[in-house]
C-alpha cells in the first residue's frame, strides 16, 4: 500500500510520542502549585528506535516489512513520574524553567515531524501525478 514504510510508521509513532510529551508537560506546568505533585516524563525514542532496527535487521522483503510495521506503530510510549527529589517544601518537583524548555523543544519536534510528513506525501503525490 502507498505510504506503508518504516519511515512513515516511525514518523507517525514519533508524532504520537511528542504529542504525549506536550500533554504531560502542560499537565506538569498546570500543577506547579499542587503540593506533592510529581512531574510526568515521557519516553518513547529508545523503544521506537529498537523496533525500527529490529525490522531493518530481520525483514528483507517489502511483504516482510509491511507485515511488521504494526510493531513500530505500537511501540511503547512510557509515561512515568520524575524521580527527581523536590527542592521545594511542598514536595512538588516541577521545574518551570526546565519544563518550559522541554515544551519548546517538543513543539519544534512536532512541527518538524508534521512538515516532514507533509513533504513526503507531497513528493509522493507529484510522483503519482507525474508532476515531478
Amino acid at each position: 500500500m502507498i505510504g506503508d514504510s518504516i519511515v512513515n510508521s516511525a514518523m507517525q509513532r514519533a508524532l504520537d510520542g511528542v504529542w504525549e510529551r506536550q500533554r504531560s508537560i502542560t499537565t506538569n506546568l498546570s500543577n506547579y502549585d499542587t503540593p506533592e505533585y510529581k512531574a510526568r516524563v515521557v519516553n518513547f525514542e529508545d523503544e521506537l528506535r529498537k523496533e525500527v532496527l529490529k525490522i531493518q535487521e530481520t525483514a528483507h522483503t517489502r511483504s516482510e516489512i509491511a507485515a511488521r510495521l504494526g510493531e513500530v506503530e505500537k511501540s511503547r510510549i512510557d509515561i512515568t513520574k520524575d524521580p527527581t527529589i523536590s527542592e521545594r517544601m511542598d514536595g512538588n518537583n516541577v521545574n518551570l524553567d526546565a519544563e518550559s524548555i522541554e515544551l519548546a523543544k517538543a513543539q519544534i519536534q512536532y512541527m518538524y515531524l508534521t512538515n516532514s510528513m507533509t513533504n513526503m506525501y507531497s513528493r509522493l503525490k507529484k510522483a503519482i501525478n507525474g508532476n515531478g
